[in-house]
């Protein structure tokens, strides 16, 4: 630092050396942060000031992202609070993108004052930190503790230490932009690419939506196809997916869309692409997030679209060509139905004779020997005086013990204890388990669930308890998430994964699920896999929170 005793040209070699070291340490930086401070540093030592900072705008720049201090420690620091938010002296800085010299700060007219806590602060300095006509931010200085205020060299080195810290900004800011863009096109040929091997409909908005969502990060994803004047969302992923399925949309076009689902969707924000092909719109590619949505979002939405659009013109005519192959066959798939349905109802009826008889057996041969033995016991004790009661005695207490631990057994195998504290409560047990069993981290994401059918709670509990033992035994995820939701009496679970994935068109027994697959089609539920190698796996049960009951028994 300069001192009243040093030479001016002592000084000015000085700073010199001192902005030359900067510049280099500039070009090595690989942290942003660390450079900032440096600079902060350099600018307080350079001016003889006693405080020095680097305000940072965000991205839009309505407001500070990052405020680096020098001078200021840090229990000062923390009695100050929170971030300042750019007005007073420091918003004139980037309002007016010039150099600020002020002789008292109190009494200077844009001045706002000090928050509790803040030191005082008599003189100031500060330049925005520009670049290419748009500013970064600002740096200033305040308190010099020689002379009568800063200078026109103070300005000038200000100027230059502003121009370092744009640089650092901007390069840290052009690496970041880079990344994300590497990262966003790598996810729309991921997502092009698995899109591509399948032309069913479901399938096809299923895998969309569910990797759209993830390489987005918003709150629910939704296509939108134009059928009967109208724009219906026969699938959509994330916590306000059924909300976006159930919205009117009659009247509404695709360029109206997105304000539309605003209305619907307070708080939201929602981005809107058009699915065009051939000139034609078909529909919409809809995101929907809590916070705005920034270009690289929009330019993902933008390229996915025309990706999307096409795969779906091409699903929707390999359904139209199912469909009237289908017609030319309408009364063999009656047959097949018919059978199908008479085989499922036997299979139901079977298996609960099954249960039935195993529960059955289960009672005799082990709680009703037990109870026997108690009561043969009870009867030689009547005839016995002495001492050697005590142990018979005992002995007898750990016989009815052991009953009602095998009746407690047989009650938990009957319906999973979890499940009488309520499904949400069972669904955060299973998911607990699988944390503490795995490497895996599951989540849990839960909206209000309206009443909902004992024996639905058990299919759904039963999906999600298979589920996650394969993400624990085979997918070799480090993630996974559960995420429930429910529409009037609509409920959908989702288990999903980022593990190696599989090829569901070649999945075999090991999976486990087909047993639940048929509970859920007892209770009138779909169940859906989508997964392919490498991309993770989801699943996804539908169901009425109450099934419907047979015609002959609602009547």
């Amino acid at each position: 630092m300069a001192t009243s005793s040093d030479s001016p040209h002592d000084a000015e070699a000085s700073r010199t050396a001192l902005l030359a070291d900067l510049g280099v340490a500039l070009a090595e930086a690989g942290n942003v942060g660390e450079m900032l401070q440096r600079l902060a540093d350099a600018a307080r030592e350079v001016s003889n000031a006693r405080y020095a900072a680097i305000g940072v705008l965000n991205r839009d720049g309505t407001g500070i992202a990052d405020f680096i201090t020098s001078g200021v420690d840090e229990q000062t620091r923390e009695r100050i609070g929170d971030l300042p938010a750019g007005r007073g002296l420091l918003g004139a800085i980037i309002n007016e993108k010039k150099l600020i010299r002020v002789d008292d700060i109190a009494s200077d007219p844009r001045s706002v004052g000090f928050p509790p806590g803040h030191p005082p602060m008599s003189n100031f300095l500060g330049v925005p930190i520009r670049l290419a006509g748009r500013t970064y931010g600002n740096i200033y200085v305040t308190d010099r503790q020689q002379g009568d205020g800063f200078s026109d060299d103070d300005g000038r080195l200000l100027e230059t230490l502003a121009a370092y810290a744009a640089i650092a900004i901007r390069g840290a800011q052009l690496r970041e932009e880079r990344l994300r863009w590497i990262e966003g096109l790598e996810g729309v040929c991921g997502i092009s690419g698995a899109i591509s091997r399948t032309l069913d409909l479901p399938d096809l908005l299923s895998e969309v939506t569910r990797r759209t969502r993830a390489l987005l990060d918003c709150d629910t994803v939704g296509i939108g196809l134009e059928t009967d004047g109208m724009i219906r969302f026969p699938f959509a992923h994330g916590p306000n997916a059924l909300r976006l399925e159930a919205l009117d949309t009659r009247d509404i076009e695709v360029s109206s869309l997105g304000a539309h689902v605003e209305r619907a969707l307070p708080d939201h924000n929602c981005l809107a692409a058009e699915l065009a092909v051939g000139g034609r719109s078909i529909g919409a590619l809809v995101a929907v997030c809590g916070g705005g949505f920034d270009s690289w979002q929009q330019s993902v939405v933008d390229v996915l679209s025309s990706h999307v659009a096409t795969a779906v013109a091409n699903a929707e005519q390999f359904a139209e060509e199912r469909r009237r192959l289908l017609e030319q066959s309408d009364r063999r798939v009656e047959e097949l139905e018919a059978r199908l349905s008479r085989e499922v109802q036997a299979r139901a009826l079977l298996a609960q004779e099954d249960e039935r008889a195993r529960v059955a057996r289960e009672l005799h041969d082990e709680t009703g020997q037990l109870l026997t033995g108690v009561n043969l016991r009870l009867k030689a004790l009547v005839s016995r005086v002495g001492p050697e009661a005590a142990t018979e005695l005992s002995e007898l207490q750990e016989h009815v013990k052991n009953a009602q631990d095998s009746m407690r057994q047989i009650l938990r195998r009957l319906r999973p204890v979890d499940l009488e504290r309520g499904l949400g409560h069972a669904i955060r047990e299973l998911a607990q388990r699988a944390n503490e069993a795995s490497d895996c981290e599951v989540n849990v994401q839960m909206a209000p669930l309206p009443p909902i059918a004992g024996e639905v709670e058990l299919v759904l509990f039963r999906v999600c308890q298979e589920a996650l033992t394969n993400v624990a035994r085979h997918s070799g995820a480090s993630h996974a998430a559960v995420v429930l939701t429910a529409l009037d009496q609509r409920v959908r679970m989702t288990i999903e994964d980022d593990g190696v994935g599989f090829d569901v068109e070649a999945r075999t027994g090991r999976l486990g699920l087909s047993g639940v697959a048929e509970r859920v089609e007892l209770v009138g539920g779909t169940l859906r896999i989508t997964s392919s190698p490498g991309a993770g796996t989801a699943i996804v049960v539908d169901v009425a929170a109450a099934p419907l009951l047979p015609e002959e028994e609602a009547s």
